[in-house]
């Protein structure tokens, strides 16, 4: 996957993610740790699924 199909499909699921779980992201790929932030968005991903939600529940 490269940084501009990533982009895409962390804009496409922007709803489900906090704004910092979407900064630390999109960080991530920016500074160049592409696989990084594609691992940490396909565990949100799988937690959403899962939970609902990919938000934390206090």
């Amino acid at each position: 996957m490269n940084i501009e199909k990533f982009n895409e499909s962390l804009e496409k699921h922007r709803t489900i993610l906090t704004e910092q779980q979407y900064r630390t992201l999109r960080g991530l790929a920016a500074s160049g740790d592409l696989d990084g932030a594609v691992k940490g968005y396909h565990k949100l991903l799988r937690r959403y699924r899962r939970n609902g939600t990919a938000k934390n529940r206090g």
